[in-house]
């Protein structure tokens, strides 16, 4: 029977190397090599160089998207992408809310803080019956007793 090879060889070092330069994972590396990817994790912790190497690859499309970021910042558009994301505080795109301001909620009744939300969807509720449903205690043997409604 045929299995993975747990022998490293030029061809597995090549497949390895040419697959970390794609900024691959290792789960994605020891697939496109052909082994286990335990057998890879073991390399990299016995062999120090070939785990350096993979770590130095797998930055290179890091090192190049960044490349072609800052050469595009000439563009007014991409100089603003580039500043929300790096200066967030400064630059990112905000939504400042006022406390006092009133909040439009179901039916258009408005409220200001969380005493009048709890009172709104208390009444809200009573109002609703809970469609007549009762509620059941499991904790008292699974007796009927009076719905949140009010209704027995």
């Amino acid at each position: 029977m045929a299995g993975r090879p747990t022998e490293k060889s030029d061809e597995i070092i090549r497949k390895i190397e040419e697959c970390a330069a794609l900024g691959s994972s290792i789960e994605e590396i020891a697939f496109y090599a052909g082994i286990h990817r335990a057998t890879l994790y073991r390399w990299m912790a016995e062999d120090q160089e070939l785990k350096d190497r993979i770590e130095e690859l797998q930055e290179r499309p890091i090192l190049k998207a960044r490349q072609t970021v800052v050469k595009s910042l000439e563009e007014p558009e991409n100089a603003k992408w580039y500043l929300e994301r790096k200066r967030k505080n400064e630059f990112s795109t905000r939504t400042e809310t006022d406390n006092t301001n009133k909040t439009d909620i179901s039916g258009g009744v408005q409220i200001t803080n969380i005493e009048e939300i709890t009172d709104n969807v208390l009444t809200q509720l009573k109002d609703k019956k809970f469609n007549g449903q009762k509620a059941t205690d499991k904790t008292n043997g699974g007796e009927e007793h009076t719905d949140l409604a009010g209704q027995q």
